[in-house]
């Protein structure tokens, strides 16, 4: 098949697409995991305090 036009067929687009977005939902899962560790880490004192300091802001 020869072809005059140069650019990207539909299905390379596609898959060019998918894997934008499997790559971008992994790398928010790997992340909200490792925030979710460090919440967990910190005494719930802290984190209750951090939290009505920031209401007050508010």
């Amino acid at each position: 098949m020869n072809s005059t036009q140069s650019g990207l067929t539909v299905g390379e687009l596609t898959i060019a697409i998918s894997v934008l977005i499997l790559g971008g939902l992994i790398w928010t899962t790997v992340n909200k995991k490792d925030s979710s560790q460090d919440l967990s880490n910190r005494p719930t004192s802290q984190l209750i305090s951090k939290n009505q300091s920031i209401q007050l802001k508010l």
